[in-house]
Formats: C-alpha cells, structure tokens, sequence
C-alpha cells in the first residue's frame, strides 16, 4: 500500500498494511468506504455471518468469520482481512527478545441489525515476535464505537481527560 488517494488499484483488503503508517491506514479506510456498500448488505442479509452464497459475490480479500464479540461484550458479525507477516527487528529498537515474525489480521465486527461498525480490530494469527507468548485469537489492538451520529451542536470538551 501506498497513495491513500489511490484507489485505481485492485480493490483489496487482504493487505491492510501497516495500520501504525497514516498512509496505510488511510487506504484501508478509503478501500472499505468504497466497499461499505457491499459490506452493509452483506452483513444484514439473512445469510450474514457464513459464507458468501455463490448469487452474492464475494468481497475482495475478505473472509466472513461469522459471530463475535467486540471489546466491550457486544455481539456481532466479523469480517477479516487476510492474515499478513510483520516481521519485528533490532533496527527498530526492539529488545532481542521481542525481535522476531507474528501474523495477525484487521477484524471488522458489525451489528448484525443495521450494518453499523461496533469495533476494529487486529489479532495475532500466528504467535512470535513481541507476541511468542500470547495465543492465537489474541486482540494486539483494537478501536471501539460506542456511538455515532450528526448534530448541528458544536461539541462541547470534556473537562479534563477521560484517563
């Protein structure tokens, strides 16, 4: 990935690259934006949750994992990118016992009612690196929507942060 502005290339999310690089992150939301179409009615048709029936083509580089819980208990369908390799070295200042390759995947669970993302995640695939302890299933990070909507209001800051 590369040119978040690109999206002449092959529409894809087996790849998210690295979500940590603006860029990267950026082209993983403009690819899903342009597929949330797709994604919405994937996700609310009655087939939701299993494999994509061969009447519904499938989403590019997604896989349809079915139920889950996102991180604050609330159930849902995922969707995942392929798994891909991040390899961890000393040239970026890592230890040399958290040097080392893991896999992991962007998990994107969903209501199952109306379509609206719950979570976002990234989970280990395969242990190793910083990760050789945890197992397979484990949440290395993960962002949670616990509302959205519009107003007209200007928004109002907490008075002092949450933490």
């Amino acid at each position: 990935m590369s040119d978040p502005e690109d999206l002449s290339a092959p529409e894809d999310l087996s790849d998210p690259g690295d979500l940590s690089d603006p860029g990267d992150a950026a082209r993983f939301t403009a690819l899903y934006d342009a597929h949330r179409p797709r994604v919405h009615a994937y996700v609310v048709s009655p087939s939701a949750g299993r494999a994509p029936s061969p009447a519904r083509p499938a989403l590019p580089g997604v896989t349809a994992i079915g139920e889950a819980t996102d991180p604050l208990g609330r159930k849902g369908v995922a969707l995942a990118s392929a798994s891909r390799t991040v390899e961890v070295t000393g040239d970026s200042g890592a230890p040399p016992g958290q040097q080392g390759t893991y896999r992991a995947r962007k998990e994107l669970i969903f209501d199952k009612a109306t379509g609206a993302v719950l979570a976002s995640q990234y989970v280990l695939t395969e242990p190793g690196g910083p990760y050789k302890d945890r197992e397979r299933g484990f949440v290395i990070d993960y962002m949670a929507v616990r509302d959205t909507g519009w107003t007209d209001a200007r928004p109002t800051p907490p008075a002092k942060p949450p933490h």
